[in-house]
């Protein structure tokens, strides 16, 4: 969908309002690996890198999140914590 929606030229934008909250436990880091979960992710991002011609950096991003997921619990929490922002 979103693809879809960046090649058809759609308008995004930001809105202030939070529409969820998301509460993190032990369980989120390990819901976010494997390797079949791992796998279609790095399949659907390079599809989009590709599709949306977003050039070499991106796949290098697809490959170092393809690698976070792979981590063991531990670091994966703290690449989720402190990398992210």
């Amino acid at each position: 969908m979103w693809m879809s929606s960046f090649m058809n030229e759609c308008n995004f934008a930001n809105v202030d309002i939070i529409g969820v909250r998301v509460r993190v436990s032990s369980d989120f880091f390990n819901r976010r690996g494997g390797w079949k979960k791992t796998s279609a992710d790095f399949k659907n991002r390079m599809l989009v890198n590709k599709n949306l011609n977003y050039g070499f950096s991106a796949y290098i991003y697809a490959v170092f999140g393809a690698g976070i997921n792979l981590l063991p619990y531990i670091f994966k929490k703290y690449a989720y914590l402190y990398l992210r922002k």
